[in-house]
């Protein structure tokens, strides 16, 4: 009998406004049956959380809206070190991390890219190649 060890589909679409990233990114994840993960949803979804995590929400709520707003690139600070907590904490969901999931119009920047993929690596990408 084979054994075959099937792995979860992570897709990130980006895209230039009007690009119709949302759209591809839905019918993506319909085709793999995937959540697509918006930033909106999981600001939404933040505000039911409880413990440290959701205190911390509560607490830098309003820099990270303007931080979202913005969209600029923005050092690591706690503010932001909260905000990649919470999509990491999305990520980790059962349907993300059993499925996979698609990512709309997310990450932004590198230092993003990093910190939410390899937050202890000391290797962490060089490049981010944005189509």
């Amino acid at each position: 009998m084979y054994s075959i060890e099937l792995k979860p589909i992570k897709i990130m679409i980006k895209g230039e406004p009007g690009s119709r990233k949302t759209e591809f990114a839905t019918m993506i994840a319909k085709h793999y049956n995937i959540p697509v993960i918006q930033i909106q949803d999981i600001i939404r979804d933040a505000e039911n959380i409880e413990g440290e995590l959701g205190q911390d929400f509560k607490e830098e709520k309003e820099k990270i809206i303007e931080y979202l707003k913005e969209n600029k690139e923005t050092p690591l600070n706690e503010t932001m070190k909260v905000f990649y907590r919470l999509v990491r904490w999305r990520l980790r969901q059962n349907d993300c991390r059993n499925r996979g999931f698609v990512l709309d119009d997310f990450p932004n920047h590198l230092e993003e890219v990093n910190y939410i993929f390899f937050p202890k690596l000391e290797s962490k990408l060089d490049s981010y190649l944005d189509c």
